[in-house]
């Protein structure tokens, strides 16, 4: 720098800037003073959304005014130099020590801080990487065409480490007869480094969701992995190559209900694909009074509901149809 030339302080740049919006290109002209920088920034961060109601968010979202003051007062700290700061890098170490009792992690564990989950699954998958490469390499086998197996609903890193590393993103498909997003379920919602459209939202009654921007978006009958890739192209509109993310939170549209000669009639929810003698179960079973052979399925189709004869006794036996063995969710049981 030019020791000869001074930099003016400009008061009044502070409020120059909230009419006509800060400079993002150049460095100004002139400086200002540390409050009036820090309201300028803090007017700006208003338009943020609130992290304490971001619930599809990975990062702590409050911690006490201690941890904050610990964090505060060690920033200008250079964490990476543990010649320099070896009592810091012996904290780090411990704290892994302890999530690895916690985990249960065998032998001698080996570990290092990141920023955030995101920074984890990439080291964490390029150590799995060049592990499998070792493996291969002593093998005498290629280690040209590495590949990834996940699900598609997981967290959009996974992608992007396969996208940025040279690996084979294999991502199987959730099965159709398996799971659906139905009314009631609730979702994450992630949109990459955008907090104020990312959130948890249920699946209402008419089998939509709202998100900003978007509006109302059919969910309901949809794999999370459809509704993602669904998001994502209607997001482009408004977000460039957005990245996005949907994780089923709580499964509620799995539900049936049991009613009559029944211990504990009332409507339960199910996890997965569930029979006649698991939903008698659930409802504690039958009652002295119950009679068995003459169980009726009531089963919603359109603006009409099915009645499917149901007896205890054959299903016991296997002799009856897959359509009265298994429940469909909405199905209402009823043992007379």
């Amino acid at each position: 720098m030019d020791g000869s030339k001074t930099h003016p302080i400009d008061d009044g740049v502070a409020h120059k800037w909230l009419t006509e919006g800060v400079p993002d290109r150049r460095f100004p002209e002139s400086s200002m003073e540390p409050v009036p920088a820090m309201r300028l920034i803090g007017e700006e961060l208003v338009l943020d959304g609130i992290p304490e109601r971001n619930l599809a968010t990975f990062v702590t979202t409050w911690m006490e005014p201690e941890a904050q003051r610990i964090i505060a007062e060690n920033l200008h700290r250079n964490f990476i130099d543990h010649a320099e700061y070896p009592q810091t890098a012996e904290i780090e170490q411990r704290c892994i020590r302890m999530l690895a009792d916690l985990f249960h992690a065998p032998g001698e564990t080996t570990g290092a801080r990141t920023q955030g989950s995101s920074e984890a699954i990439m080291l964490g998958a390029l150590s799995l990487k060049w592990k499998w490469r070792e493996r291969r390499m002593s093998a005498g086998k290629s280690t040209d065409m590495p590949n990834l197996v996940f699900g598609g609903d997981v967290h959009v890193v996974w992608e992007k480490f396969c996208r940025y590393f040279d690996v084979e993103p294999r991502i199987v498909p959730l099965q159709e007869h398996r799971y659906t997003i139905g009314p009631e379920d609730l979702l994450d919602v992630t949109v990459w480094s955008n907090t104020g459209i990312s959130r948890t939202v249920p699946v209402r009654p008419d089998g939509k969701i709202s998100l900003p921007l978007l509006d109302d978006v059919q969910a309901a009958g949809v794999t999370p992995k459809q509704l993602k890739d669904d998001l994502a192209r209607r997001l482009a509109k408004y977000i460039s190559s957005p990245e996005v993310s949907v994780i089923v939170r709580e499964i509620h549209s799995l539900r049936v209900a049991v009613l009559g000669e029944v211990n504990k009639p009332g409507r339960y929810d199910l996890k997965s694909r569930a029979s006649v003698l698991d939903a008698i179960a659930l409802a504690g079973g039958f009652s002295p009074y119950a009679t068995r052979s003459k169980m009726v399925i009531l089963r919603v189709e359109g603006s009409t509901v099915k009645r499917i004869p149901c007896n205890y006794n054959k299903v016991v036996a296997a002799e009856v149809e897959p359509e009265t063995f298994f429940l469909q969710p909405g199905d209402t049981l009823v043992v007379p």
